[in-house]
């Protein structure tokens, strides 16, 4: 089913059930956040394939999440910051530009499968998303849970590894899961082979 989405085109990856701080500062972008609290409604984060994320509108992937503000505040320097968590993933069909250079994209949802324990084979994963997190907590102070389903642990992996986003791209198009725990190993020994070069 194709939906309508104010699109947010991005130099990252947002996966389900991951978080994204935003600040918010170009009037674009400050009507899309108004009018997403006001309606209840998220938007699309789109990878950027060609542009930057300010000024005139960037080309944006064919792949996106959708983005649920679940925090918002002012900073210090006026700037509205807001905190996002990643929905579903999506197909960008088609895309335009408003009036107010905000792109707007025709989507539909990539159906997922459905959740998973992690197989004994892919147990490493988890091993290593554990040790990430326990970092994280040491240096932030943010404690957050291991999770157990296939797809959250390639999620929560993939968006902390410093891997291409081409593969990060890879595990957003794909539907199945024993797919993307390919994925995720293979960028994981990629990642580890060349640190041992």
């Amino acid at each position: 089913m194709r939906i309508e989405l104010p699109l947010f085109p991005l130099h990252t990856v947002l996966f389900p059930g991951g978080l994204l701080p935003l600040r918010i500062f170009e009037p674009r972008y400050v009507g899309l956040v108004r009018d997403c609290m006001r309606n209840g409604h998220g938007f699309g984060v789109t990878p950027i394939r060609h542009g930057g994320e300010a000024g005139a509108p960037a080309e944006p992937h064919p792949l996106g999440t959708l983005a649920e503000i679940v925090d918002f505040d002012q900073g210090r320097d006026g700037l509205l910051q807001i905190a996002c968590r990643g929905a579903y993933r999506f197909r960008l069909l088609e895309h335009s530009v408003s009036r107010e250079g905000l792109l707007i994209g025709q989507v539909e949802a990539i159906e997922d499968e459905a959740p998973t324990r992690l197989p004994e084979k892919n147990r490493h994963l988890k091993t290593v998303l554990q040790k990430v997190l326990e970092l994280e907590f040491a240096s932030i102070g943010q404690r957050l849970a291991v999770p157990t389903d296939s797809a959250d642990v390639v999620y929560r992996l993939m968006e902390r590894l410093p891997v291409p986003s081409t593969l990060k791209l890879e595990v957003l198009a794909t539907t199945s899961t024993a797919k993307q725990l390919e994925i995720c190993g293979f960028a994981l020994d990629q990642l580890l082979q060349k640190q041992a070069n």
